[in-house]
């Protein structure tokens, strides 16, 4: 490869940042795509390996919990910022298979999401718990103040990747409408819960999660059923109630 070629490939990974910045907001998958520059910059420098590059491309931005829509548009949107400096071709069905396979990888070995919007299930206990010490403060239970507002999908027979697709969907529109710092966690079991407080506007928003979700074409082929979970006055049974709606909670 010529020298002058050599010198455009760090232009063309900044070039390649900026382009899905402005795709999918600025920050929306910043540190995914600096971790992703060394992998970028061997994809534009060579052929060799190729297949393993795009394998480890898709792969990368699974485990940072982001959609494959993110990543064959990375791929798009890097195929166009390296189109004068790469030898590899990025715009084949063969680099999308790649992709899609390094994507669907990522998603089955997650340890632990890193997507913001996911409380992990041992802390929204804990909230729930504090939820319950501060009663004295407010002079009334916890049952009365909060509810769960439940999303179940242990009825969506299907496999590991479409149920990931499914509940990331489910928590991108259930923060829709719960979208003021409310607790969104994920069950074991697959249940996907909110921490809301009671309010003359509860019965509205969990309508508004209902009709979010049966609007989405991409949840059409699901039967997902929505609703809201009382909460006992006494916190004795706390755990064992979370435990038969969630799963194990440690």
């Amino acid at each position: 490869m010529k020298l002058r070629e050599r010198a455009s490939i760090p232009a063309a990974v900044e070039a390649w940042i900026r382009l899905v910045d402005q795709e999918f907001g600025a920050g929306t998958a910043t540190s995914t795509l600096r971790r992703l520059a060394p992998i970028v910059q061997q994809l534009l420098e060579t052929r060799t390996h190729a297949s393993a590059r795009l394998a480890d491309f898709g792969y990368h931005i699974a485990q940072d919990n982001h959609e494959l829509r993110v990543a064959l548009r990375s791929l798009e949107l890097l195929a166009e910022a390296g189109r004068y400096c790469t030898p590899t071709k990025l715009d084949t069905r063969g680099a999308v298979i790649q992709v899609t396979n390094g994507w669907s990888s990522g998603v089955l070995n997650r340890t632990s999401p890193i997507n913001p919007a996911i409380t992990p299930m041992p802390m929204f206990a804990h909230l729930l718990q504090q939820r319950y010490s501060q009663g004295d403060l407010h002079a009334m239970p916890a049952s009365k103040r909060v509810v769960l507002v439940v999303v179940d999908l242990q009825h969506v027979m299907t496999n590991r990747l479409e149920l990931a697709r499914v509940r990331a969907a489910i928590v991108h529109h259930l923060r829709g409408v719960f979208n003021a710092g409310q607790p969104v966690a994920e069950g074991t079991n697959g249940n996907v819960v909110a921490l809301v407080d009671r309010g003359p506007l509860l019965l509205d928003e969990v309508a508004d999660v209902r009709l979010a979700l049966e609007s989405d074409p991409t949840l059409s082929a699901h039967t997902l059923h929505v609703w809201i979970e009382p909460l006992a006055d006494d916190q004795i049974h706390l755990t064992s109630h979370l435990e038969g709606l969630l799963g194990k909670i440690s």
